[in-house]
């Protein structure tokens, strides 16, 4: 049985409103493009941090995520400064090193316990 996949990724934000604009449009294209995706969500403060959270079912609906949403999350990166990402789960190797390689901060959790309903 696949294990599911959380990625919480934690920004700073310097613009609000084209953060959250391209933010929006992501949300959108993801809904309609990747229909695995359990929960799609993202937050932010007024002290100009965002975070976003990504509930996949198993570890491919997330590498499925990352190509289908490639250029848009490579938008949405050139207005951030990453500060950190967490992997809950057990996401492919190579998906981890491949968002290390772009200089983040990344960790890792493995589950320990707990249940879906």
């Amino acid at each position: 049985m696949d294990e599911s996949v959380v990625f919480v990724g934690t920004f700073r934000v310097p613009d609000a409103e084209a953060w959250g604009a391209a933010i929006a449009r992501m949300t959108e294209f993801v809904r309609v493009n990747v229909p695995g995706v359990n929960s799609f969500r993202a937050y932010a403060d007024e002290d100009g941090n965002g975070t976003v959270v990504y509930v996949h079912p198993n570890a491919a609906s997330l590498d499925q995520h990352l190509a289908a949403a490639a250029s848009l999350i490579e938008e949405g990166t050139a207005m951030v400064e990453a500060v950190h990402v967490t992997l809950l789960g057990a996401p492919h190797p190579a998906t981890v090193e491949r968002l290390r390689a772009s200089g983040t901060s990344v960790a890792v959790q493995s589950q320990v316990s707990g249940f879906e309903r």
